[in-house]
């Protein structure tokens, strides 16, 4: 999953993505999202990876959310959520993505 990298103690958004294979113990890089994010939600749903929220590259707090496509190695932005979140979390359940908590 994207994330953060760290440089100096000081935290900055990143767009790249990596998948772990544990069978192979390796990573390789996906499709980067469309927006660099973290401290972000994250989750899988019926096949599909999704990223919420989080903070972006300025350090502003992000309402954007993307779905990732395993099938086509794709980012889609889909509709954002009602009001800005960092820190939250996501889950799937019957279908549906749940971004809870946060600030």
């Amino acid at each position: 999953r994207g994330g953060c990298t760290v440089s100096e103690g000081t935290a900055s958004a990143t767009a790249d993505v990596y998948q772990y294979e544990s069978c192979l113990n390796s990573w390789s890089q996906m499709a980067s999202m469309n927006v660099a994010r973290y401290d972000f939600a994250c989750a899988e749903v019926n096949g599909k990876v999704y990223a919420a929220g989080g903070y972006g590259e300025d350090g502003e707090s992000l309402s954007s959310a993307e779905v990732f496509d395993p099938d086509t190695n794709k980012w889609t932005l889909i509709e954002s959520l009602r009001r800005p979140r960092w820190g939250c979390f996501a889950c799937g359940f019957e279908g549906k993505l749940y971004v809870m908590g946060g600030r």
